[in-house]
C-alpha cells in the first residue's frame, strides 16, 4: 500500500508548519548570534598598522622601530571589561637597559615590558587591561631608544626593536551565556 507517485503524495498545511516551527526553534538555539561579550581574539600585523615613529621600516612581515615611536590602532569594543594585549617582538640590545615595550591605552601607559628576545627567537609579551565599551586607542611604543656612536667598532651602539604582530583577546571576565 506505498504510492511512490508525487502526484499523490501530500502533507497537510498544518503539519507543514509545525515541522516549519520546529526547525526554527532548532535553528535558534544551535546558532548563536555574535555577542560582544563572548571571548575572541582579534590579530593586527604590526607592518599593517598606523605608526608614529621617526625612523622604521617595514621587513620581512614585521616592523622595525630604528628610533622611539609607535604602532597603534583603533578598536571597537562592544563590552566593557578585562582584555589581554599582547605583541610578539624582539629586541636589538644596546646600553645598559633592555629594551622596553610599553602598551597603551589611549593617552595612558598601562604596562611596560623588559624586551629580551632576539631576532632568532622572538617572544610574546602581553598586558591584562581593563577597557571600556566604545572605540579605544591601543599602542604598542618603542620606550627607551639609545645610540651611542662613540661606542667601540664591533660593539652594540643602537637599541631596535621589532614588532611581528598585535593581539587583542577578550572579554576576559564575562561568563559564557
Amino acid at each position: 500500500g506505498f504510492d511512490n507517485i508525487g502526484d499523490v503524495l501530500s502533507i497537510s498545511p498544518i503539519l507543514m508548519e509545525r515541522y516549519l516551527a520546529a526547525a526554527e526553534e532548532i535553528a535558534a538555539q544551535a546558532i548563536v548570534a555574535d555577542d560582544p561579550r563572548r571571548s575572541r581574539i582579534v590579530r593586527f600585523e604590526a607592518e599593517d598598522l598606523p605608526r608614529e615613529v621617526p625612523a622604521g621600516a617595514s621587513l620581512d612581515s614585521l616592523f622595525y622601530f630604528y628610533s622611539g615611536g609607535e604602532v597603534y590602532t583603533e578598536v571597537e569594543i562592544g563590552h566593557a571589561g578585562e582584555y589581554r594585549l599582547r605583541a610578539r617582538a624582539f629586541g636589538e640590545q644596546a646600553g645598559e637597559e633592555p629594551v622596553k615595550l610599553a602598551f597603551t591605552v589611549g593617552e595612558e601607559r598601562v604596562h611596560v615590558a623588559d624586551v629580551a628576545a632576539t631576532s632568532a627567537k622572538p617572544e610574546i609579551y602581553d598586558a591584562v587591561v581593563e577597557l571600556p565599551a566604545g572605540k579605544v586607542r591601543l599602542a604598542c611604543v618603542f620606550a627607551n631608544d639609545f645610540y651611542d656612536e662613540s661606542a667601540p667598532e664591533g660593539e652594540a651602539r643602537d637599541r631596535n626593536m621589532a614588532i611581528d604582530y598585535v593581539e587583542l583577546e577578550g572579554p576576559l571576565n564575562v561568563e559564557p551565556t
